[in-house]
């Protein structure tokens, strides 16, 4: 139990249904990963570098750390996005052949999903702005 206090204390101060800053900064996040999504969306398929492949693992192991730590349904939807994107990164890299003709319609469905992800984060927003503010 111990354990899990620092992370619901952390969660409690940064949670970003209640903190404005902590709410724009998904709303950033997500905003840019979506032009990023919109940019690639027509461009033909790269097989990821290995730089690519090891900041897809990193963005793993972040977005897992997060999800341990914020536990709210709107932020863990936005993070969980993020660790599929990753998921998707490192199964394009390990074994291109599987994916290589779904690159289109993958891409198109995590455009789709983010910009779910930009109103959900956008729903945080409104949420912060309208929470009671606590010293």
């Amino acid at each position: 139990m111990s354990q899990n206090k620092p992370d619901n204390e952390f969660h409690a101060k940064n949670c970003a249904t209640r903190n404005l800053g902590v709410a724009l900064i998904f709303v950033a996040i997500c905003g840019w990963i979506l032009y990023l999504n919109w940019r690639d969306l027509n461009k033909p398929y790269r097989e990821p570098s290995l730089y690519a492949l090891f900041l897809y693992i990193l963005s793993i192991i972040v977005s897992y750390q997060m999800l341990q730590i914020f536990s709210c349904l709107r932020e863990q939807l936005v993070i969980a996005l993020n660790l599929l994107i990753g998921f998707r990164g490192v199964v394009m890299k390990i074994i291109p052949n599987v994916l290589i003709h779904l690159v289109f319609p993958l891409r198109l469905t995590f455009l789709v999903l983010w910009v779910f992800a930009l109103l959900v984060s956008l729903t945080m927003i409104v949420s912060a702005a309208s929470a009671p503010k606590t010293a």
